[in-house]
């Protein structure tokens, strides 16, 4: 397959995510109004992308490019994120006022750098020693082996760690 209809799919892939998670959200603040009829319509929307989004990664299998040259490419958008791109938003979003959501995107680029970080030391890694990676649910931090008591990004408490399936 050629490399526009591969593009193609991926950014449907993107769009059917970003459509269902939206839906999810919009589907809890109607149920919040009262508006139960609208949220489950948009729950049912939401979970209808959701099958899309399975069935389009299959279609994606086997259609991705070289497993190096994407970790070199992920390394240099963690590296942008970090470094230019969420820095920008939350000082935006500071200007506007968006305190919360300025320092939810401050915590976001500081977990971007260690991405980075955690890449960088993955790739100059010459044996394969697997370890257990525990994702704090609030800010995206990633612990390796035993979750922290408290999330040195948000200051979530341990239960908020999930293991890395």
């Amino acid at each position: 397959m050629s490399e526009k209809p591969v593009n193609d799919i991926a950014l449907t892939f993107a769009e059917q995510s970003v459509s269902a998670a939206l839906n999810r959200l919009y589907a809890a603040r109607y149920k919040k109004e009262g508006k139960g009829f609208i949220s489950k319509l948009l729950k049912a929307i939401a979970d209808s992308e959701e099958v899309q989004t399975r069935r389009i990664r299959m279609h994606l299998r086997g259609k991705i490019g070289d497993p190096d040259e994407y970790l070199q490419d992920l390394m240099k958008r963690k590296y942008e994120d970090y470094g230019r791109l969420l820095p920008a938003i939350s000082a935006e979003l500071y200007q506007k006022g968006k305190k919360t959501a300025a320092e939810a995107f401050e915590q976001f680029g500081e977990v971007a750098k260690i991405h980075y970080d955690m890449l960088t030391a993955a790739i100059r890694q010459e044996s394969d020693n697997p370890k257990t990676y525990l994702i704090c649910q609030v800010c995206g931090y990633i612990a390796v082996d035993d979750p922290p008591s408290k999330c040195p990004i948000c200051g979530a408490v341990t239960a908020k760690f999930k293991m890395e399936e």
